[in-house]
């Protein structure tokens, strides 16, 4: 497979392998199954995240249509995902593995992530009021 840039995998992959630093995760046109082997194919290799660390994660996914490959690792990414109960969203835009269609995306997950923060930061304000009383 030939790819213009490896950073969607290497986000998800990364952040796969260190679940202790690293809960919200995202990708723009990543692959998901790596040549290299199980180890570093996250579609394979999240299997083997402990359960606890696997309920922490929060993933979004995004794809332009015309990225063939990507969109069908993308889909098999996220019936794992499914399968497994992991937080996720995967969107489908128009357009295809450039600059510019990472450039009009990275508000998409990037405001994924800010939401995410928020509704952790709510949650432990939460907790926090329930062990005061």
């Amino acid at each position: 497979m030939k790819y213009l840039s490896s950073g969607g995998w290497g986000a998800i992959n990364v952040g796969l392998h260190n679940v202790k630093n690293f809960s919200i995760l995202f990708s723009h046109s990543g692959y998901f199954k790596d040549k290299s082997g199980q180890k570093n194919s996250p579609i394979i290799y999240i299997k083997n995240i402990p359960p606890q660390a696997q309920k922490k994660l929060r993933i979004y996914l995004d794809t332009g249509k015309s990225d063939i490959e990507e969109m069908e690792q993308a889909k098999q990414f996220t019936k794992v995902l499914s399968q497994l109960k992991i937080y996720h969203i995967f969107r489908e835009f128009p357009g295809s593995h450039t600059w510019n269609y990472w450039h009009e995306h990275l508000a998409d997950s990037l405001t994924f992530v800010g939401e995410q923060f928020r509704i952790e930061q709510t949650a432990h304000a939460a907790d926090n009021l329930t062990l005061k009383k």
